[in-house]
């Protein structure tokens, strides 16, 4: 019955990153809006996430850009110098920079971690900016979801940027509200 009804189902990976779940803590979570909380120790996690990749690897760390801008319109988008963009392209290249760039995801940090759950659907957990190394998110779950598993996966995107390798650490299961638990929980 703990597989059923006991705490969240973490793998092994997420104690050799230095993560901790703090909510939430049962396996099954209920239909509505649900908060999660996790905490990285961030140096562990780099180190563990360092010490997996291949020799060959280590010396492609890709860097932040100095300004603060992602690297999708910093450096991959731009046009080559040979080429000369009309002021048409500039100002779309502009535009979609100013839209998107707080929803590209190498835009900033060395972390990520990622909710995956409603069959597919991705939603990144924020780092707190007054409380550093603690990342909480919202999710909207529906009742269509009942039955289905919400996964937690971390990825490095900065250290892992040419291997994408996200590692599963942990999963619940979406059950409805009113569900009656069994008789000892």
């Amino acid at each position: 019955m703990m597989e059923k009804y006991g705490f969240v189902n973490v793998k092994i990976e997420a104690q050799l990153h230095g993560i901790t779940i703090i909510t939430p803590c049962k396996f099954r979570v209920p239909v509505g809006e649900i908060y999660f909380l996790v905490h990285v120790d961030r140096g562990n996690a780099l180190q563990a996430a360092h010490d997996d990749l291949p020799s060959m690897h280590l010396l492609g760390h890709l860097e932040e850009t100095q300004d603060g801008r992602p690297r999708l319109f910093a450096q991959r988008l731009l046009p080559s110098e040979d080429f000369r963009s009309p002021k048409e392209v500039k100002m779309m290249h502009e535009t979609l920079e100013n839209g998107l760039s707080k929803n590209i995801q190498d835009a900033y940090g060395d972390i990520h971690l990622d909710l995956v759950f409603n069959n597919g659907h991705i939603q990144r957990l924020r780092e707190r900016r007054d409380l550093p190394c603690l990342f909480e998110g919202f999710i909207s779950i529906a009742d269509i979801d009942i039955s289905t598993k919400i996964h937690l996966v971390l990825r490095f995107p900065k250290l892992h940027a040419c291997d994408f390798s996200p590692r599963r650490l942990a999963e619940w299961i979406v059950c409805r509200a009113q569900e009656r638990l069994h008789e000892n929980f």
